[in-house]
């Protein structure tokens, strides 16, 4: 699901009050070699706050990954 989705969400699993978005930065081999991510406090990361987040970080890091040669 995360793979299809393109960017992970984390609210509160890892940080007790802490919501996340994140998604992965690839090279030109097209293996993951770094990523971005977003965090707030949950009360202030509702779900369409983090769809919002999770639209912009994959406008971010596919441009990042096409300047490390993604999609070449």
């Amino acid at each position: 699901r995360i793979r299809s989705r393109g960017t992970a969400f984390d609210r509160g699993e890892n940080e007790d009050g802490v919501a996340c978005v994140g998604a992965p930065i690839f090279d030109s081999s097209g293996m993951v070699v770094a990523s971005v991510s977003i965090s707030g406090p949950i009360f202030r990361m509702e779900e369409e706050v983090m769809k919002k987040y999770s639209d912009l970080l994959k406008k971010v890091v596919s441009r990042i990954s096409s300047a490390l040669g993604h999609g070449s």
